[in-house]
């Protein structure tokens, strides 16, 4: 807690995006301290991503999915 990590998360996100790939961001169902499906940091950043739960089957999730990186938080 309060080490960064969602914040490292956005950097490498935007990285990512700003050299023209294509990033999934994926977030806990059950964290919903700033709006489910949204990644944020204590310093203001902010990002929307796609939700997940026990039910979520990755294999399927990921099948049709063109992207550079998945980038998980509150795994």
């Amino acid at each position: 807690m309060n080490a960064g990590k969602s914040t490292y998360l956005l950097q490498v996100a935007h990285n990512y995006k700003e050299n023209g790939m294509n990033v999934l961001l994926l977030t806990s169902a059950l964290d919903g301290r700033d709006g489910y499906g949204v990644i944020a940091s204590r310093i203001g950043l902010k990002a929307e991503a796609t939700t997940y739960s026990a039910e979520t089957d990755f294999d399927e999730l990921l099948q049709d999915v063109n992207v550079a990186c998945v980038l998980v938080d509150e795994a």
